[in-house]
């Protein structure tokens, strides 16, 4: 079987071997992925199978914006929207409850959770936008289960050399060693998070207080007017 390398140039190329069900590695601003549409279940489990990955171990779903999560999604909670304003695109992975029948259980391992990211790099963007489904889905960072995630191309082509005979046609990007540093206030940002959670506990274990108060006074008062 042939493994195709495509230049940045070459995207539509890619795109199409994606319409068609077959594999294509991508670039992520982190580390290499591998990927097939989200919806062509036959083409997720290529994916386990050319990773020899486990089917209930979950796959993530890559988008390119919030809107698409959202097509996905049962909802999005304002709390996953202000970390997505903040740190999408990027490198952090949002988990959310799936909406029905919106994604094959090949791609949530059977779970009723999906996970989200939108990577920072322009390629897959336009990897993402260029596809009439607008649903991609890519496996997480590593390319084989229990190996080592590769940053490098080459290391990446060197893999998949190894594996012609199980994989499908793969697409060479390129690791853009971008300088931008992650978007600061995230430690802020998810202590927020957590106090605001701890506030609302405190709120629901004072009204659980204050209701058991109550009917411990409502049931002393029916006592004495027994005992009258």
């Amino acid at each position: 079987m042939e493994t195709k390398i495509f230049a940045k140039d070459q995207i539509d190329e890619a795109v199409e071997l994606l319409r068609e069900g077959e594999l294509v590695a991508f670039p992520t601003e982190t580390v290499y992925g591998l990927g097939a549409i989200a919806t062509k279940e036959k083409s997720v489990k290529n994916v386990y199978k050319a990773k020899g990955r486990p089917s209930d171990n979950p796959l993530i779903v890559t988008v390119s914006d919030e809107k698409m999560v959202k097509r996905y999604a049962k909802s999005v909670p304002d709390r996953a929207k202000k970390l997505i304003k903040h740190f999408w695109p990027g490198p952090l992975t949002i988990l959310l409850f799936v909406k029905e029948g919106s994604l094959p259980t090949a791609v949530t391992g059977g779970l009723k959770t999906v996970a989200f990211r939108c990577p920072d790099d322009k390629l897959t963007h336009d990897l993402i936008a260029k596809l009439e489904e607008r649903g991609v889905k890519f496996v997480p960072k590593e390319l084989k289960n229990g190996q080592l995630v590769t940053t490098h191309d080459r290391n990446r082509r060197k893999h998949y050399k190894r594996r012609q005979n199980e994989l499908d046609p793969s697409m060479k990007g390129y690791v853009k060693k971008t300088k931008k540093k992650v978007k600061p206030g995230y430690k802020k940002l998810i202590k927020k998070a957590i106090k605001e959670d701890e506030q609302q506990k405190r709120k629901l274990e004072l009204r659980h207080k204050i209701r058991k108060a109550k009917r411990a006074r409502q049931k002393q008062h029916r006592r004495e007017r027994n005992a009258r």
